[in-house]
């Protein structure tokens, strides 16, 4: 769904700005924030797209997902809460009702489901986008511009001013400057290809995570890609043997990511550690992880800190 709408919108004759899995602090149905999948902006207004993935059956007016076979009912009607997401970003001005329209849509890229309702006067079908319309030549962003002018109730664009001042009003601190750059995920995307662009995401979420593959699965690329993404910030890229070192030093050299220092891991622990703890000698020693966490709690000369050292073995 993410690469469909990055394809299309940057097709479009229109400009589009996106935020991926937007996180709001504002109350919403009793929590202090909300966690929107994506938002889409242009000078026609903005959208609110809510994503389910699998099966998505409706009996007796409840949605249903299904989940290892088993048809297990939804809280709420995604597209209830698409609406309710809507007016949470007005209510609490994040968006500016007299400026920005703002309307909502549903994607289920890998369900059939054609219609909301049985009752015609509820069926939300035009809002909904669908595997036929995924896997079809139909554009996301057409699809979005045509649920904005169904519902909109003037021919009133944004100005390029109000435009900007919206988009400011979303841009991400300084932490996430990379986050919701178009033209940076493209380039991740494009190095990625895009299969592992969750376990990127993931990589934002989370202080530690753990990557496990085999050879040729992706795992260095996606640390070099990590490091693209945020190179404005200075990393320690561990590898467990000085040829791989040696690799992707050249690469990041290559990209003019110098920010990042490559190292392997048995020369970063001689340089943090005392001389008298030979790390060659005792590797293949029983007591080896317990003398390594005792002479690493003892050292003060590391400078990375953080959670961001990356060790590929």
């Amino acid at each position: 769904m993410y690469e469909r709408i990055v394809k299309d919108c940057e097709a479009s004759p229109l400009t589009w700005y996106m935020w991926y899995d937007k996180t709001f602090n504002i109350p919403y149905a009793g929590q202090n924030e909300i966690q929107i999948d994506f938002l889409l902006i242009c000078k026609e207004g903005a959208i609110v797209i809510e994503v389910k993935g699998g099966i998505i059956e409706i009996t007796g007016g409840h949605y249903y997902y299904s989940h290892k076979g088993v048809m297990t009912e939804m809280k709420k009607s995604p597209f209830k809460q698409a609406h309710d997401y809507k007016w949470a970003l007005l209510n609490n001005g994040i968006l500016n009702k007299d400026v920005v329209f703002v309307d909502y849509v549903c994607a289920f890229p890998h369900s059939k489901l054609s219609r909301t309702s049985n009752n015609p006067s509820e069926d939300l079908s035009y809002k909904l986008w669908n595997k036929n319309n995924h896997d079809s030549d139909d554009s996301f962003a057409d699809f979005c511009i045509k649920v904005i002018r169904k519902e909109k109730r003037y021919s009133r664009n944004m100005t390029e001013e109000e435009l900007k001042s919206t988009i400011s009003a979303l841009a991400p601190s300084v932490e996430d400057r990379y986050k919701y750059s178009l033209t940076s995920l493209r380039e991740v995307m494009d190095w990625l290809h895009i299969d592992n662009l969750s376990i990127l995401e993931g990589l934002r979420k989370n202080a530690r995570i753990l990557i496990e593959g085999g050879p040729g699965t992706g795992k260095t690329t996606m640390a070099k890609a990590y490091i693209k993404r945020h190179s404005g910030l200075k990393g320690l890229y561990l590898c467990w043997t000085g040829l791989l070192a040696s690799k992707v030093r050249l690469d990041l050299n290559k990209e003019r990511l110098d920010t990042c220092a490559v190292k392997t891991f048995n020369n970063f622990v001689k340089e943090i550690t005392d001389p008298e703890f030979n790390i060659e000698l005792r590797c293949h020693t029983n007591d080896f992880e317990k003398d390594l966490s005792t002479a690493l709690r003892k050292t003060s000369k590391i400078e990375f800190k953080g959670g961001k050292t990356r060790c590929d073995k």
